[in-house]
Order: structure tokens, then C-alpha cells, then sequence
């Protein structure tokens, strides 16, 4: 279980427009992104109750083109308590046998949109 950061961005308010403007525009200088998906908590709770994830990290996975690793100059750097992996479709073929993911990008599968 993650721990809860509360000195770290972790509002979706804040955290969606990042993870739809500023991440994805930094990934797609180096690889296209093909999709994006939250999965661990933010995945299985319903965003009604996200309140109750409090200071709670976001589980990110990206899928492009190859992985990247060292992810965190985009993330803790930038004082966003995301956790995010980076890798290829067939590193991807894993978390979906195992994680329950929810879609993000191309289509955004969130109850209440954010831009993206």
C-alpha cells in the first residue's frame, strides 16, 4: 500500500491536467504515446469517492512506442506524487493479465472528464 504525501500534488483537480497536457507533451517529444491508464486504487474506486484517496499516489502506466525508465525528473521532480511506467505494448500485455486498469487516453474512461 502506497503511503499518503500529502506535501506532494496528488489533487485530480491538479494531477488529470498534468498527466493530459504537460506529461504526455514530454513523452511525445522522445516516443508517440499510444495509450494511458491508471490502475491500483484510482482504478477500482469509483471517482465519486476519490476523497477518500487523500494524499494517496497515482499508479500510471503509458504505453508508447519503447519503454523509459528513470521516470521520476517528470513526476516527484515536478512535485507530482504519480507513480508512472513507461514501456511498449508487449510490457504492457502484463499489468492487463494482472491489474485492473481504467482508460484514460485515447479514450477517457473517467465518470467526470478532464480535458485530454
Amino acid at each position: 500500500m502506497s503511503r499518503r504525501m500529502m506535501e506532494l500534488v496528488w489533487q485530480p483537480e491538479q494531477v488529470l491536467p498534468y498527466l493530459f497536457n504537460g506529461l504526455k507533451s514530454k513523452i511525445e517529444a522522445l516516443t508517440p504515446v499510444r495509450s494511458m491508464y491508471l490502475y491500483g486504487s484510482r482504478a477500482r474506486t469509483p471517482q465519486s469517492r476519490w476523497d477518500e484517496l487523500a494524499g494517496k499516489d497515482w499508479d500510471v502506466l503509458v504505453v508508447c512506442d519503447y519503454p523509459i525508465v528513470k521516470t521520476h525528473i517528470w513526476t516527484q521532480a515536478e512535485n507530482y506524487h504519480i507513480d508512472l511506467t513507461i514501456t511498449d505494448a508487449a510490457g504492457a500485455a502484463s499489468y492487463f493479465e494482472h491489474v485492473h486498469t481504467l482508460e484514460l487516453y485515447p479514450e477517457n474512461r473517467l465518470e467526470v472528464g478532464y480535458g485530454g
